[in-house]
């Protein structure tokens, strides 16, 4: 199997590509974007079927009933849900100074020189590497694991950092999300957060053999465990198998990283975390890096957890 930065390049190659209409003043058009088109272009390249909405972003999964009536976005995710185990969840708003070609164009050339574990890349991280990490894997699991993914969904939201940063006014996709379908989810389904955290959150920032960090909302300590057959951070990923260098840290203003967390683990019911790409640096700069060696065990890591049998009941 080709290695894991092989693959992730082949997606970013695609789909480092910016946002139009780049205007503060003006509402976010999911048709008119360069960057929505690059990634449903590679989801039609592998057969995976999507729609998309501009309150939401990009909803993926496989198997969607379009001949629902009436055919809304609404009618198709409600009717899909019924289906959906785990959630995978990646925002694609991008920052004010990512959305920009020469430096998209830059970071593809860096990255395709990529080759040994130790080698750095730096520049627009966030969160353009965890929505190729995300497709990689998607193309791995239909291409050669003979996995239709159909009790998976993928989001790949709008709307996550900061309005004053990402230049657009849209309403945060997640949050939409959420408020339109969490009374469709499934009892048992679980999400992951993809996205990258940085040194301004996590005390052992510094330490270069972290790859990857598991966020988790403190009430998965506490009221989850009563009401969602006894989850906690430990008995979970025991079984699962965690990395070595896969770090806890519970989640909180403070030390949080992902907007799209705080959306999910609103209600109460609901199982959620963040896998945060560990980088060293400031996050939302271009100075900020990681290594290949840490792309490469976040992928591995994300695999497992497509291979598992909580996060997946009904996959074999």
């Amino acid at each position: 199997m080709a290695m894991p930065i092989k693959r992730v390049n082949r997606f970013v190659n695609k789909i480092a590509d910016i946002h139009y209409p780049y205007c503060q003043d003006s509402e976010y058009d999911v048709d008119l974007s360069y960057k929505v088109k690059s990634i449903t272009a590679c989801l039609d390249e592998l057969n995976i079927d999507f729609v998309y909405d501009s309150r939401y972003g990009i909803i993926v999964s496989n198997r969607l009933n379009r001949d629902v009536k009436p055919y809304t976005v609404n009618k198709i995710v409600k009717d899909k849900l019924k289906n959906i185990d785990l959630i995978l969840v990646s925002h694609i708003d991008m920052i004010s100074v990512f959305n920009n070609k020469e430096v998209l164009n830059k970071f593809k050339d860096d990255f395709s020189k990529l080759d040994k574990f130790e080698d750095n890349i730096s520049g627009p991280l966030d969160n353009t590497i965890t929505n190729a990490v995300l497709l990689a894997l998607l193309a791995l699991r239909v291409e050669n694991l003979g996995d239709d993914c159909k009790d998976i969904m993928a989001i790949f939201t709008i709307g996550e950092e900061r309005k004053s940063e990402r230049g657009f006014k849209e309403p945060k996709g997640m949050k939409n999300f959420m408020e339109k379908f969490s009374g469709h989810l499934k009892d048992d389904v679980k999400f992951i957060n993809l996205d990258v955290t940085a040194s301004e959150y996590h005390y052992y920032k510094k330490d270069q053999n972290i790859a990857a960090l598991i966020e988790y909302d403190e009430s998965l300590n506490s009221n989850k465990i009563d009401k969602l057959y006894k989850y906690s951070k430990l008995d979970i990923f025991d079984e699962i198998g965690l990395g070595d260098d896969i770090m806890f840290c519970d989640y909180s203003d403070e030390e949080g990283t992902s907007d799209d967390l705080e959306e999910i683990v609103l209600y109460e019911d609901v199982f959620g975390f963040t896998l945060g790409l560990n980088t060293y640096g400031t996050i939302h700069s271009l100075k900020n890096r990681t290594t290949v060696r840490n792309i490469d065990s976040y992928f591995n890591q994300l695999n497992k957890f497509f291979d598992s049998e909580f996060f997946r009941p009904n996959f074999r």
